[in-house]
């Protein structure tokens, strides 16, 4: 009679387990489907206002990515799996914007730090100033909710025969807005961005220094950070390869950005 019910309380389980499984693939194949819809959707009415050469008041833009991890902008790996992310942005005339980024991970919902959700409103009123303020979902151990606020600078763009090259300084500033955990903290980067344009083919690559004052929990210290990303126009789209890296430089012995490399796929519109 135990062994019975003890197989009918392992047998409830397993099917509680393989429906937390159905449901959290649903979940990621459900934002997934909604992003490649609308990057179609908006990439072809983005075509269409460029062929009768009208200026919007308002512009779409976003995309889907793949990535091998989810290497963080503080240089740390937030989840050392595949991650898929996408993003939608709607930007105003004046230069002002709001944005929805998620993440999602293999598993469930919220299950680990490749899981998040970004709300971002910002304003980028010219070529040398962006800034703005985010809220980010980003833990699964207790309401940990994280507040942004971000300013960016960018020198002026030298552009050449195709080759464009700025330079740049962003100050970010991180805080719990519940739970104990992440730490509230500043990132300082400065680097310069660097970008090739040849028919329908494009590369961007970046190079900075970061510096960390401990955000998320992180030691202080320098970090490098580089990036690169070879793209191609398709129609309305721009498909391409990504790689990011990171290495710390004089970080404490426990703070493992000791050389971190994503690669990824993308498509943006």
């Amino acid at each position: 009679m135990r062994n019975k019910q003890e197989e009918q309380r392992l047998g409830s389980q397993l099917n509680d387990s393989r429906k937390a499984r159905s449901r959290s693939f649903l979940v990621g194949f459900i934002l997934a489907v909604v992003t490649i819809l609308l990057a179609v959707i908006f990439g072809s009415c983005a075509a269409h206002s460029q062929e009768i050469e009208q200026e919007s008041a308002v512009t779409f833009s976003g995309g889907i990515e793949l990535w091998s991890k989810y290497l963080g902008s503080t240089g740390g790996v937030f989840h050392d799996k595949p991650v898929l992310q996408g993003n939608m942005t709607l930007l105003f005339r004046s230069g002002c914007y709001g944005d929805l980024w998620w993440s999602r991970a293999r598993g469930r919902w919220l299950n680990s730090y490749g899981d998040e959700v970004d709300i971002t409103v910002g304003c980028a009123p010219n070529d040398f100033i962006d800034f703005g303020v985010a809220y980010l979902l980003v833990s699964h151990l207790s309401p940990s909710d994280v507040g942004w606020v971000y300013v960016d600078l960018f020198t002026s763009s030298y552009k050449e025969r195709g080759w464009s090259i700025k330079g740049y300084l962003k100050i970010d500033y991180y805080w719990p807005l519940q739970g104990i955990e992440p730490l509230a903290g500043w990132n300082t980067h400065l680097g310069a961005e660097v970008g090739k344009t040849f028919g329908k083919w494009s590369s961007t690559s970046s190079l900075e220094v970061l510096h960390d004052t401990g955000a998320f929990g992180a030691g202080e210290g320098l970090v490098w950070r580089a990036s690169t990303e070879i793209a191609r126009e398709v129609g309305s789209l721009s498909v391409g390869v990504g790689v990011n890296y990171s290495r710390g430089i004089n970080l404490p012995d426990w703070d493992d950005r000791t050389g971190e490399i994503a690669t990824g796929l993308f498509t943006r519109f």
